[in-house]
């Protein structure tokens, strides 16, 4: 019902499909919000955010992409057998309209294929676009299917004069099989900024990689406050 609900309030344009713009430096690591993307951030919801579906993910909390849509149904139960475009992720727009190449501006992130999920086969892939000032996508960067690695870290230079524009937006997608939950993909930590460089690699940040052990005993996840005063 929760998730019922939630879906609902953010199909509703109050939520998603406008195009407020967003300042650099720009990040995300999946950690504010569960199920949907933060819709501060993003376009649209038809990625899946959790925190089990990857292995030893760079902060707590992914995006998962995969073959089932923002309501959990398959784009098309009768495909059998094919790849097609699945679930994308697409940032709200940036005015970059006073940018110049010269600004080093870098957009990163960390993705997995396969984790704890099924692995896309070699006909998968998961793109990048970039949005042009003609109001065109550009696929920039991609990258085949393959079975479950380390995470790896994409830098993508946004510096072509085509890209520096107000209502500069980027998305990633995925190609996968369209029946259903398969061919996962995993991404973390998307980052965009200036003055970076190809080589920085690292992330600056104190952050949960996964979720806590727990503190009680015999498995409790929560005892009542009177049990701790009888007992300090």
């Amino acid at each position: 019902i929760h998730v019922k609900n939630e879906f609902e309030k953010r199909a509703s344009s109050r939520f998603f499909g406008r195009l407020d713009t967003l300042s650099l430096p720009f990040q995300d690591d999946f950690s504010s919000t569960e199920v949907f993307p933060n819709s501060t951030n993003w376009m649209d919801y038809q990625v899946y955010v959790n925190n089990h579906m990857s292995v030893n993910a760079p902060t707590l909390g992914v995006a998962t992409f995969d073959g089932l849509n923002e309501q959990g149904m398959p784009y098309d139960i009768q495909a059998v057998g094919m790849s097609g475009p699945s679930d994308t992720l697409s940032s709200k727009a940036f005015n970059l309209l006073n940018r110049r190449g010269s600004d080093s501006i870098y957009l990163s992130f960390y993705y997995q294929a396969e984790g704890l999920g099924e692995a896309p086969e070699i006909n998968d892939s998961l793109v990048v676009d970039l949005y042009n000032k003609n109001g065109f996508w550009n696929t920039v960067w991609g990258t085949p299917g393959t079975s479950v690695g380390v995470w790896k870290q994409v830098l993508i230079p946004v510096i072509d004069t085509n890209f520096l524009h107000a209502g500069f937006r980027f998305r990633i997608r995925n190609y996968s099989s369209l029946v259903g939950f398969l061919d996962h993909w995993h991404v973390d930590y998307v980052r965009l900024a200036a003055n970076r460089l190809y080589n920085d690699t690292v992330v600056y940040d104190f952050a949960y990689s996964a979720t806590p052990g727990n503190l009680l005993k015999n498995g409790f996840t929560q005892v009542p406050y009177l049990h701790f005063k009888s007992d300090s």
